[in-house]
């Protein structure tokens, strides 16, 4: 049975972190999402609250109908 997974990274990393993750679960069949938070990435601007963190991850979600 295949499955929506998503990945979150952890701080001072970006959404490639689970380049060979999402490698693997996409070859057994599995929907992967890895996104990238605001306030994260090589070009992100920094100065960012947990809110608009947690709002970049809860727009993916409902963007995507999870």
């Amino acid at each position: 049975m295949s499955k929506t997974i998503v990945l979150v990274h952890g701080s001072w990393m970006d959404g490639s972190a689970w380049n060979d993750v999402t490698a693997e679960l996409r070859s057994h069949g599995h929907s992967v999402f890895t996104p990238t938070l605001a306030g994260h990435g090589p070009d992100a601007k920094r100065e960012v609250s947990h809110g608009e963190v947690v709002a970049s991850l809860t727009d993916l979600l409902v963007a995507e109908d999870m």
